[in-house]
């Protein structure tokens, strides 16, 4: 997912803004060539040739163009520049095949006295990611038309991944959707709320229902400039007549978004990971990547990486922090059930993890040790439910043996009574708020796992310590932690117990 999100990113961030000026002059285009094509380009008029069709489109757009004093595509050849044919073809929405052979009609349009636009639907320039171009040579009308798929499926992948939203609340985003709070410093998305309340399925900023990260609102951004109508992700065609609808009532599908990610991940493998030494997304071992797939990862990233990077500085466990303020923190948005049911298997991996290693001889000490085995003991002998509601997922996780918690350099076997980190009139007392932790607390095991990495933190506070220069009160500190480590150090090393004796066997010989 990693790779897969810095690759949506990328394309938003770099590839996209290449992209946009080209991609605004082919839009104006299009909406003229659509809004004044005769009935017999529309497919109104039966068994009219292409020849023909192709005729009537020419003649209405030309004189369209030269009412609003419009310009023709054009490329740079020899030093002159001339009709870019190609992007005429797509500009105007024509039948390509056709129109390259008919020579007279292209003659006709470059000698019609409309001035001609070097590079107005054709990308020439490409910004640089690590020192290389993304893309090398031109980028006609056709490759760029192909590309903005790429783009639209990039920004889908981010605003469904980063928000925590359903894919059908996605697909049924509109403009103007994203609203800034400067006060609060937090960016607000709205749109149609699946399953819930008529109150709330308004939609409109007032309803605040998501809050979202910069780079959603970004991917947002860049949806606005491709999309001419209301709807971010229309049905039909990229550019096509479907595009221009005001309000359709219908938007792009989850399948065909499906099929969208798949078409995006081969191009940027084969087309822009060569160019610029980007890893290559790898095929994922699941399966294909499929749109309603994107929030059940988000909450399996929360759960087991919260201290993950996202987009190099954003972590996961901010990314839930923000998204829980608005409408995602609410039981209707069903995303506390995602994270709910990925939390409850965690536990359960967990638990199976810790038993097995025990019966593999792994040494438990501190002053919650025999705690620990008692309720790994316990959760292992769980048998396992079918489990249809998040009343059954909230009673489980409420489960005491399976109140155990790794951290980085010891394992809470949680009990909220006698936890040094918890307040009494703290809200949620349902787990250990680890920037509280102290050293001293009752509900501390430390297995073999986490002696390996005080070994390592015992190092590396001995290096600090070596540093000239340090202020007291911090070097005081550190040697108080060193003490604290050491001391857990030997107290696992001493509670170990003797491996057992075997009896030595006399050689017997004949």
């Amino acid at each position: 997912m990693e790779i897969l999100l810095s690759a949506a990113l990328m394309t938003i961030d770099t590839i996209a803004a290449d992209l946009l000026p080209a991609a605004r002059a082919l839009m104006q285009m299009r909406r003229l060539a659509f809004s004044v094509a005769p009935d017999i380009r529309r497919g109104r008029t039966r068994d009219a040739s292409e020849r023909e069709i192709n005729n009537q489109q020419v003649a209405a757009v030309m004189a369209a163009l030269h009412a609003t004093q419009g310009t023709l595509p054009g490329r740079r050849e020899n030093g002159a520049t001339v009709l870019d044919v190609p992007a005429t073809a797509v500009g105007f929405w024509l039948n390509k095949t056709k129109f390259l052979g008919r020579p007279q009609m292209i003659k006709r349009i470059s000698t019609s006295g409309l001035a001609i636009k070097p590079n107005q639907i054709r990308v020439t320039r490409f910004r640089r990611i690590e020192g290389k171009a993304w893309h090398r040579g031109d980028l006609d009308a056709e490759e760029l038309v192909t590309t903005l798929r790429h783009v639209r499926a990039a920004c889908f992948l981010v605003i469904a991944y980063l928000s925590g939203v359903r894919t059908g609340e996605v697909l049924n985003l509109r403009r103007r959707c994203i609203t800034r709070d400067p006060k609060l410093n937090l960016i607000f998305m709205s749109g149609i709320q699946m399953k819930a309340g008529d109150e709330r399925r308004e939609r409109s900023p007032q309803t605040i229902p998501w809050v979202v990260t910069e780079q959603t609102a970004r991917a947002i951004t860049v949806l606005q400039d491709l999309s001419p109508g209301s709807a971010l992700f229309p049905p039909g065609a990229f550019y096509s007549e479907q595009w221009w609808a005001e309000d359709p009532a219908r938007t792009r599908t989850p399948g065909s978004t499906s099929d969208d990610l798949t078409r995006f991940i081969g191009w940027f493998n084969d087309t822009v990971a060569p160019q610029i030494n980007h890893p290559v997304i790898p095929p994922d071992p699941a399966g294909a990547i499929e749109a309603p797939r994107l929030r059940r990862t988000l909450a399996w990233h929360i759960v087991r990486r919260p201290g993950g990077l996202i987009a190099g500085t954003t972590q996961y466990g901010h990314v839930q922090t923000q998204i829980m303020q608005g409408y995602a923190g609410l039981a209707d948005a069903g995303f506390r059930e995602e994270l709910g049911y990925e939390e409850l298997l965690a536990r359960a991996e967990a638990i199976y993890e810790d038993h097995q290693r025990i019966l593999n001889g792994e040494h438990v000490s501190g002053p919650a040790a025999a705690t620990y085995r008692e309720r790994v003991a316990a959760g292992a002998q769980f048998a396992g439910m079918a489990i249809t509601t998040t009343t059954q997922v909230d009673h489980l996780l409420g489960n005491d043996n399976l109140q155990i918690y790794h951290g980085e350099l010891l394992t809470c076997v949680y009990r909220h009574a006698t936890a040094a980190c918890r307040d009494p009139r703290d809200a949620d007392l349902s787990g250990p708020a680890w920037p509280r932790c102290r050293l001293t607390c009752v509900n501390i095991a430390r297995t073999d796992r986490d002696i390996h990495e005080v070994n390592g933190h015992i190092h590396q506070l001995r290096v600090d310590l070596g540093m000239p220069g340090m202020p007291e009160p911090l070097q005081q500190n550190i040697q108080n932690n060193l003490a604290e480590h050491e001391r857990a150090l030997n107290e696992h090393d001493a509670a170990r117990p003797e491996p057992p004796v075997q009896e030595q066997h006399r050689d017997q010989r004949l």
